[in-house]
């Protein structure tokens, strides 16, 4: 399986919703959605054995455990000893499509050049990615994805979706998610005093029914307070709402010892077992 976007103006980098896409392209029957691990264990052959919530159990040659900072792998495995902590810093996330402006990027044309990050001077600060393609690589995406309609992922999911219904739509059957290659930036503003800048129910989680539009707002106000730059309150006045989300950051703990663990056919990717904030320090 092989895909060819290089053109010039392409930027090294994709949605993750594409990237998902495109590492599934052609196994799709391979996986299999709405399986939440419960415990696994080692069988007398080597081979481990994974239980699911839903009862149903399977075997494989060895367990990838990928399933974020909050990881059931990581806590079933390793117990709360490596369970990630919060250390004071919060974000909040949204994005903007680049077809909202009436000129592109307006003040802000640095973003095009890539990630950049806003510092502060009262713990406050912003992290910015662009997302941009040219319009042979939007062509050679949409021919991937039959279906694609114009109509972004974002526009379909329910209000405050939670992560998994962005790679299943509908009710025990897999419908292929909609995201054609818009352009936008990524915007996370971090602030480390959640208590002022943070709606209460918020922390909470947005499942609770915290309003999406409310931390956008109290995002500009801050912005607005602090008499940050102009250009950056039209670019988050201009977020789609839909996308908007909030997360108090987590970073794991030092490992000191792992002699007392039992070594098996299990590994970890990613935030499941090294969380890590490498830009916290621009606050």
């Amino acid at each position: 399986m092989g895909f060819k976007f290089k053109s010039q103006g392409d930027f090294f980098a994709v949605s993750r919703i594409v990237f998902h896409r495109l590492l599934s392209k052609g196994i799709e029957d391979l996986i299999h959605y709405g399986y939440r691990f419960e415990k696994l264990e080692t069988l007398d052959s080597g081979r481990v054995r994974v239980h699911f919530a839903n009862g149903q159990s399977t075997e494989g040659d060895f367990v990838v455990g990928a399933d974020g900072v909050k990881s059931a792998v990581r806590t079933h495995v390793l117990g709360n000893s490596f369970e990630p902590y919060t250390f004071g810093v919060d974000g909040i996330v949204g994005k903007v499509f680049l077809e909202d402006f009436e000129k592109p990027l307006a003040g802000v044309e640095f973003i095009r050049k890539g990630i950049c990050m806003v510092t502060g001077t009262n713990g406050r600060a912003m992290f910015l990615a662009p997302q941009i393609y040219s319009q042979t690589s939007k062509i050679e995406i949409n021919k991937l994805f039959a279906g694609v309609d114009g109509v972004t992922h974002e526009a379909q999911l329910r209000p405050n979706a939670a992560g998994g219904d962005l790679l299943l739509q509908g009710t025990g059957s897999k419908i292929a998610l909609v995201d054609d290659a818009r352009d936008y930036v990524f915007w996370a503003y971090l602030t480390a005093h959640p208590d002022e800048d943070v709606p209460t129910k918020s922390k909470e989680g947005l499942s609770t029914g915290t309003s999406q539009t409310e931390l956008v707002d109290v995002v500009l106000k801050q912005m607005q307070t602090s008499s940050w730059a102009s250009p950056l309150i039209d670019l988050v006045m201009k977020t789609d709402v839909n996308t908007v989300g909030y997360w108090p950051l987590r970073i794991s703990p030092p490992v000191k010892d792992l002699s007392s663990l039992k070594p098996f056919n299990l590994t970890f990717v990613g935030d499941s077992i090294h969380a890590s904030i490498s830009f916290v320090g621009i606050i």
